[in-house]
């Protein structure tokens, strides 16, 4: 569910025998990606460069959230666990993407509006009935991207492009009213960095863009 809580991050610590004889202390750190304009740097995580940032240390519940994420994120979290003196290896990571906002899309041609309706995602949305009009995210790094829309049975149709080729046609038009919809565009094999155009293919159509899905 996408809503104003953009960050989750959930920690089991999963102590198994050693949890009825003792209470669990979790030590959890998370690294993050940001990709604030430009081509994004590498998550800052253990494997790559840069540094962990400590996140939790010492707590004894087994279920964290974190609510500060930024849209345009990809956090990676680990976590050891210590009891009856004895410290476990760190876990492997466990990564999520938080969207970047319609508001992070550029204007490149036509008319778009920007609004602040109900029910979208961190409550804007930007919208055209313009065919040929297009939107423009430069200095993308990602492996999955996935597009947030509107679905209706007016909405239209837009096809998205990555360093100018196609990559695929979205058709949100449907039966019934579907704020919020994620529709995956890509699963790359590893990391790309590129530029991501959306052009609107239909007419006369309304076409609601929500936020972009970039994950690494």
């Amino acid at each position: 569910m996408l809503g104003r809580t953009i960050g989750r991050f959930i920690v089991s610590t999963n102590c198994g025998w050693a949890s009825v004889l003792s209470r669990c202390r979790v030590t959890a750190v998370y690294c993050s990606a940001w990709a604030k304009g430009h081509q994004a740097p590498e998550p800052e995580c253990v494997h790559r460069s840069g540094s962990p940032r400590r996140w939790l240390s010492g707590v004894t519940d087994s279920r964290r959230k974190y609510a500060n994420a930024r849209p345009g994120s990809t956090y990676c979290v680990s976590a050891r666990v210590t009891s009856l003196g004895m410290l476990s290896p760190w876990s492997a990571e466990r990564c999520t993407a938080v969207p970047l906002d319609d508001r992070g899309l550029l204007v490149r041609h036509g008319r778009w509006s920007r609004g602040t309706p109900h029910g979208y995602y961190l409550g804007t949305a930007t919208v055209t009935t313009v065919h040929g009009a297009e939107l423009v995210r430069p200095g993308v790094l990602a492996r999955r991207i996935s597009l947030i829309g509107t679905k209706c049975r007016t909405c239209g149709t837009v096809q998205i492009y990555w360093n100018g080729a196609p990559l695929r046609r979205v058709n949100f038009a449907s039966q019934r009213l579907r704020r919020r919809v994620r529709v995956n565009v890509a699963n790359f094999p590893g990391p790309q960095s590129g530029t991501l155009l959306i052009k609107v293919v239909s007419a006369r159509r309304t076409v609601h863009i929500d936020g972009l899905g970039v994950s690494q």
